[in-house]
């Protein structure tokens, strides 16, 4: 009877000691190139995996669910010995420094990443993220700035604006230096612009549920201007920014 070796023992007999195989799943053993992807699956899986469903069960609050996540990604991270990232992907890693608001690692790879991103989507992405991380680190005149710079994206990808605007860039930058109330009132009014300019379809599911929820954002961005301008001191003008909620701008406020 003819036996036939498995290769590795083969190999073995022949001298040479067989390396075990990568483990995909290990940011470690993966290449530059694919290290990002490994992290943001990661990253996808214990949010969609582990806390988005704790929370929809009432086994922790929201705000607690942010606080794991946070955590969960810092944690992780710690672990992961960053390669030399190529700029194409480093939006991934700018991405993953961000959940574990690691802004000034996050900013660094996002700079990196608007060298070479070059599509509307990535683009206006890239801009708000890193007004974000600027926000956060208290550099809140770049903050702004660079939030502004995204409005230049075409109708079909201006969705993300309003959003990281009023929920994410304007709150860290009041808390960072609230003697900018003004510059970011008038910040949120224009980010309602761009909301009320970004295209799509309640036909298209890509768009869908932007559409569906856009005047309900529409509204919570005008409660942040009302607020901003009251607590910087110009109640006529928190006045007028109501008024323009509703879409009756009383006579002789601005329009």
């Amino acid at each position: 009877m003819r036996w036939v070796l498995p290769i590795a023992a083969a190999v073995c007999l022949a001298g040479c000691q067989v390396q075990p195989a990568r483990n995909p799943n290990d940011p470690n053993e993966v290449s530059a190139d694919k290290q990002p992807d490994v992290i943001e699956a990661y990253m996808k899986q214990m949010s969609e995996d582990v806390i988005r469903p704790a929370v929809a069960a009432g086994q922790v609050t929201d705000a607690k669910g942010r606080e794991m996540m946070v955590q969960g990604a810092k944690e992780y991270l710690k672990t992961v010995h960053i390669k030399d990232t190529p700029p194409g992907v480093a939006w991934k890693l700018g991405e993953a420094f961000m959940a574990a608001e690691e802004w000034q690692r996050a900013e660094g790879f996002i700079r990196t990443a608007l060298q070479t991103d070059t599509t509307p989507d990535r683009l206006v992405h890239d801009r708000i993220w890193l007004a974000r991380c600027e926000a956060e680190l208290g550099i809140v005149d770049a903050a702004i700035k660079d939030a502004r710079s995204s409005f230049v994206a075409p109708p079909p990808d201006k969705w993300p604006i309003l959003y990281a605007v009023y929920l994410e860039i304007v709150p860290a930058a009041e808390r960072a230096h609230p003697e900018t109330r003004l510059e970011l009132a008038k910040l949120v009014e224009d980010a309602i612009k761009q909301h009320r300019a970004a295209e799509g379809s309640f036909d298209d599911l890509r768009t869908r549920g932007f559409v569906i929820a856009r005047e309900h954002h529409i509204s919570l961005a005008w409660s942040l201007v009302v607020h901003l301008y009251e607590a910087a001191g110009r109640p006529e003008l928190a006045r007028a920014a109501a008024a323009k909620a509703v879409g009756k701008p009383p006579k002789g406020l601005a329009s």
